[in-house]
């Protein structure tokens, strides 16, 4: 079993949101106010807003579309927060990124036959405090020319 932690920033554009972001829940089991599925939750998120994603095993495709730059999706830690699209039809990433700015914390991305994260067309994608297992290709792909760096905490 391949487990790779991964901490790091995809360069891009500037960060540019807007003040009245929202906060949304995902919750595996039905709750008030909570979204049952990660994808549900990002549909109906606007640009900039935070999506907080309940311990839980998720078993979907995430796709973030074109028209939500500043996203972050955050979940309570990777080892307890999993994506594991291993169940759906066609799985080839657990997480597609085509916005901006998206921050992608506390997630594990398990089990996939594709790249873990794809950032199909992103810029200034943030991962950190995530991991991925039993990914078949690359733990994230980048194909919109961006420069991958490692984030380096700051000094003490």
């Amino acid at each position: 079993m391949r487990i790779s932690p991964i901490w790091f920033v995809l360069c891009g554009s500037a960060f540019a949101f807007s003040a009245n972001a929202a906060t949304l829940c995902v919750k595996p089991v039905a709750s008030v106010g909570c979204s049952t599925t990660i994808q549900a939750a990002v549909t109906a998120a606007a640009a900039g807003d935070t999506i907080k994603i309940a311990p839980g095993t998720y078993r979907e495709v995430v796709t973030v579309p074109v028209d939500k730059n500043g996203l972050i999706l955050m979940g309570g830690s990777a080892a307890k927060t999993i994506i594991d699209p291993s169940t759906v039809v066609g799985n080839n990433s657990g997480l597609i990124i085509n916005s901006d700015n998206v921050q992608v914390i506390g997630l594990g991305i398990h089990n996939t036959e594709d790249s873990a994260i794809f950032a199909a067309t992103a810029n200034g994608l943030i991962v950190k405090k995530s991991q991925i297992q039993n990914s078949e290709g690359s733990c994230v792909e980048v194909d919109a020319g961006a420069a991958l760096l490692p984030e380096v905490p700051p000094e003490p």
